[in-house]
């Protein structure tokens, strides 16, 4: 690897992308990557490749592995896939709840939740403030799978949420009494 290569960062919910700057980056530097883009705590990451046996090192640099890139379909551009999993808190931290905010048009709510809850938590307190169902979430630049896609058991820490980590709904139905039509946000934006 004589550049820096691209990983994709597969997790269970995002897949986001980061660009290291040097090729002679360690794990470590590539888990506080991951941290300034997802707020998961390094302590908490566990990341592994097909071609690596057991978790990759925090002090190894990430060229001793010796990692494939692999070819985009269609782009020419390749991509080191790593996949993460991200340990839960302690037992003893377990019923502490953490801040973040969802975003909708020119509204936002903080909620409070604990990461062992579950998406389905998170879609009821959105409903109950925002009035909204059929809505696409974003974060980190990337879509979160909804209980419409089938995911209503995930707990929130395979979400990837943390202290003041930001959502965004992308879209969504405003419920008006009984009645309701399909907005994009920027359509509540100008009201």
């Amino acid at each position: 690897m004589a550049s820096a290569p691209k990983f994709k960062i597969n997790g269970r919910t995002l897949a986001p992308e980061i660009q290291l700057p040097s090729p002679s980056a360690t794990v470590l530097d590539l888990k506080q990557a991951i941290q300034s883009l997802l707020g998961v705590a390094v302590a908490r990451q566990r990341l592994f490749h097909k071609g690596v046996s057991g978790e990759l090192l925090n002090d190894r640099s990430i060229q001793s592995y010796k990692l494939k890139a692999e070819q985009r379909k269609g782009q020419g551009k390749s991509v080191v896939n790593l996949d993460l999993t991200v340990e839960p808190l302690p037992k003893k931290r377990r019923g502490e709840k953490i801040s973040f905010v969802v975003k909708f048009g020119d509204e936002q709510a903080t909620f409070n939740l604990r990461e062992t809850d579950t998406v389905r938590d998170l879609e009821d307190l959105m409903f109950d403030r925002f009035k909204i169902s059929d809505y696409k979430l974003r974060c980190a630049g990337a879509e979160l799978p909804t209980c419409d896609d089938g995911v209503e058991v995930i707990s929130l820490y395979e979400y990837y949420l943390s202290e003041g980590t930001v959502i965004e709904v992308a879209s969504g139905t405003k419920y008006w009494g009984f009645a309701h039509k399909t907005y994009p946000p920027s359509y509540y934006n100008s009201q």
